[in-house]
């Protein structure tokens, strides 16, 4: 009897170590399923954010074959900024509809907007229908740009959040490397219209792959339930008083001059809007869409302070020094891109070491220092080019901004998210992703402006035989042997003053680092 029980033990002994390995083994494979599903979730984000980042860089090498198609380059500009007006008023609400309809619904419905404007700015048949094919891309491109950053939030501890955070900021440098020059490349080999249609294999990919990896996080409720939570006052508010800064700040000193009635009245009406929404916001919504208990939390201040500053510094850069290897060199759209290429790349490389940084050390406060020290001399160096700068000047000075920008542009979202309270991190992600691109939609305008006012001066001064006021940058090198070189200075004055103004914003980026409060970001 003895020998039957101690068999019989045995055996459920034996059966309980087997189901017990059958258990490991089913939570390892669920791990590593689990695992294998976050990688492609992932990679899913990072082309959405690839998407929306590359939508404006690879129409700006577009614009001459497109006001060249459409007779009106007197409108060109509002290719870019249609898309960059109707993105940036919407970051700000991505946030609060990702909490009321969840991350999953919304990303996808901003996919497939983004698609729907891709698709209409491919066959637009005139630029109205393209200026507003742009702007309702432009709907979808705010939550390609917020969504992602709001799931990782979501996904990741906060400690290492940087890793991805920072790999999200090297795939911004990538779009805006491989975004000029295939611009250029289809406009030049096939039409304007395939920097539109190139796009489509990928969005559809892009919806597939987070359809599936995503999973349904919705709030329970009806949607006209949900749709009443919204703050519509506070948005419309902030929507009008933003578009109502910008546009004017576009069309001064271009389309009419500072001193016209229409320049005059949009920045009033601007002004009000915005203090209406400053005077209603913390009292009347119950949901406000930009809680202003959040500028109370001094790291919230700082960031979303260094947050505008920066947007400015980075768009400006970016988008100017390309011209000034046009003007100053005669260099193509494609070889002006493969010029920055430097600065991109050592923004990508900078951008993912700053998130390990920031994953192994806990620390943010010390690296944002760091990168906008950094960012100030590289920003410095470069407005000290000229005609007769070496290519080891341009290379050296494009590393060294690039590095800076790399350093800091992931940074300001992980202390404005460190310093909220988790459900709070979707509206704090859309408030960073606003304050960056306005910075950016602010600064090209006054840069636009100042490089317009310099320009005209220098050519009627170097230049007065001429008779002329401005030239585009590609028109430079067909000037008479003669004149050729007073236009180049002309030039390289005009475009390093349009350039200063963004040594000063670094320089504050920097003063603004230094009243960060530090703290040490936990693994939860």
């Amino acid at each position: 009897m003895a020998t039957m029980s101690e068999n019989t033990l045995a055996i459920e002994f034996t059966d309980l170590e087997k189901k017990q390995a059958n258990l490991e083994d089913a939570e390892i494979v669920k791990k590593e399923m689990s695992f294998r599903r976050m990688i492609s979730l992932f990679i899913g984000l990072a082309l959405t954010f690839f998407l929306g980042a590359i939508d404006d860089t690879i129409v700006a090498t577009c614009l001459s074959h497109i006001a060249s198609e459409f007779n009106a380059m007197d409108s060109i500009s509002w290719v870019g900024t249609s898309y960059l007006l109707s993105m940036t008023i919407l970051h700000p609400l991505y946030g609060k509809l990702a909490t009321l309809f969840g991350r999953k619904v919304v990303v996808l419905t901003a996919l497939v907007i983004f698609t729907i404007g891709t698709v209409l700015c491919g066959v637009s048949q005139s630029m109205t229908m393209l200026i507003l094919s742009r702007a309702f891309t432009g709907i979808g491109g705010g939550g390609t740009y917020s969504l992602p950053f709001i799931i990782i939030s979501d996904t990741f501890p906060i400690r290492d959040r940087g890793k991805y955070m920072g790999i999200l900021a090297g795939v911004f440098a990538l779009a805006s490397i491989t975004g000029p020059l295939l611009g250029g490349v289809l406009s030049d080999k096939l039409s304007w219209r395939w920097a539109f249609y190139v796009k489509l294999p990928l969005i559809v990919f892009t919806l597939f792959v987070v359809g599936y990896c995503l999973d349904s996080d919705s709030t329970p409720g009806t949607f006209w339930s949900k749709a009443r939570r919204i703050d519509w006052v506070g948005a419309f508010l902030l929507a009008t008083g933003v578009v109502c800064v910008l546009i004017p700040t576009n069309w001064g000193g271009s389309k009419y001059a500072w001193s016209s009635p229409v320049i005059i009245s949009l920045y009033v009406i601007g002004v009000l809007a915005l203090a209406l929404f400053v005077f209603y916001e913390p009292r009347y919504p119950k949901e406000p869409i930009m809680p202003f208990r959040f500028f109370k939390i001094r790291n919230v201040c700082v960031s979303l302070i260094g947050d505008v500053v920066f947007g400015a510094v980075y768009f400006g850069g970016v988008y100017y020094i390309p011209l000034f290897f046009q003007a100053v060199y005669g260099d193509s759209a494609e070889s002006s891109g493969i010029k920055i290429l430097p600065a991109l790349m050592c923004n990508f490389v900078a951008s993912v070491g700053a998130g390990w940084l920031v994953s192994y050390t806990g620390k943010v406060r010390p690296w944002i220092i760091v990168g906008t020290s950094i960012l100030v001399i590289g920003t410095a160096l470069i407005t000290t080019l000229n005609p007769r700068s070496v290519q080891a000047q341009e290379l050296g000075y494009l590393a060294i901004y690039g590095i800076g920008c790399g350093l800091c542009f992931q940074l300001y979202i992980i202390g404005v998210q460190s310093a909220v309270k988790e459900e709070d991190q979707p509206q704090i992600t859309g408030i960073h992703a606003f304050s960056q691109s306005f910075g950016g939609a602010i600064a090209l305008p006054m840069q636009n402006a100042i490089l317009n006012i310099v320009l005209a001066n220098n050519l009627q001064r170097d230049v007065p035989t001429l008779g002329i006021t401005s030239i585009e940058p590609t028109q430079v090198q067909f000037v008479a042997a003669q004149f050729r070189h007073q236009v180049v200075e002309a030039y390289t004055g005009a475009l390093q003053d349009a350039l200063i103004p963004l040594c000063v914003l670094a320089g504050c980026t920097f003063v603004v680092s230094l009243f960060m409060k530090p703290v040490i970001l936990g693994h939860h």
